[in-house]
């Protein structure tokens, strides 16, 4: 079948920001952390900068939007983060015929993008925190800041949510092609509201492990969206141990948090 991640915008294929979105000229993590707003030539991706964190889904979401239009940019989906992930535990990602490698951590407290567990930077031999485990790969997907998603679950009658503090509408979203929309529940074990390819209610059976749900990957993340909490958001975070990684996910209300940071994908046709 064809990845849902492809099938939107009508491509064979999609590139993905190879870090977390830093913000460009921040010289230091108090100030990369201090702009919850929309100005696109603050984006920079690249290693050794500072993840652009607390911003609110709605600025993530323009910001991502107005970067590159002549390549259909947009704000990375729950669904490409998917075809990531699959990519990842595969031959082409860190697969061999015997076994995978679990994508290394990115645990820098000061949320530097491109860095592993031992705070070992991009350009000095970290390909263990790559998806492909070598210098061509992602970077950041697991550990760093949770990434905002442009991923959000409907309202309790299964409409259009009322996307709140996250600053979005529906009308402001440019078009269905730019999120992923997920079916309402008031459970949150409820992951068959999973969308196939999108590395989240497949990755069972999970488990209720340290006050939370883990998938049987890895022990990573598993906490569906509800409500309260109707934003994805994917990697986790630095300071998470095991329970981060590739495969894991996990929830927000779409406001500005220190904690996350955001994506960028494009679609040239």
């Amino acid at each position: 079948m064809t990845h849902p991640a492809f099938i939107p915008f009508g491509v064979n294929g999609l590139w993905v920001g190879k870090f977390e979105t830093g913000y460009k000229d921040a010289t230091s993590t108090a100030d990369a952390q201090n702009h919850n707003t929309t100005d696109k030539s603050k984006v920079v991706i690249k290693p050794n900068k500072y993840s652009w964190r607390n911003i609110s889904v709605a600025n993530s979401f323009y910001n991502s939007y107005d970067y590159k239009r002549d390549l259909d940019s947009h704000m990375m989906k729950n669904t490409e983060w998917g075809a990531v992930a699959y990519l990842t535990q595969s031959i082409y990602g860190r697969c061999t015929s015997n076994a995978c490698t679990e994508v290394t951590i990115n645990s820098q407290s000061g949320y530097l993008t491109g860095y592993t567990n031992s705070n070992v930077p991009y350009f000095s031999n970290s390909t263990g925190a790559s998806t492909t485990n070598n210098y061509s790969g992602i970077y950041d997907m697991s550990g760093g800041a949770w990434e905002y998603m442009a991923s959000v679950m409907n309202n309790s009658s299964d409409i259009a949510i009322d996307f709140g503090s996250s600053g979005l509408n529906a009308g402001a979203l440019k078009g269905t092609k730019y999120y992923d929309v997920y079916k309402y529940t008031g459970d949150m074990t409820h992951w068959n509201r999973r969308i196939l390819g999108d590395a989240t209610g497949e990755l069972g059976p999970f488990q209720s492990k340290d006050s939370h749900y883990v998938s049987s990957y890895f022990d990573d993340w598993g906490l569906f969206v509800i409500s309260v909490w109707p934003w994805f958001i994917r990697g986790g975070n630095y300071n998470e141990g095991t329970h981060t990684g590739v495969f894991a996910f996990s929830r927000g209300g779409g406001e500005a948090k220190l904690y996350s940071s955001f994506r960028i994908v494009l679609t040239p046709q």
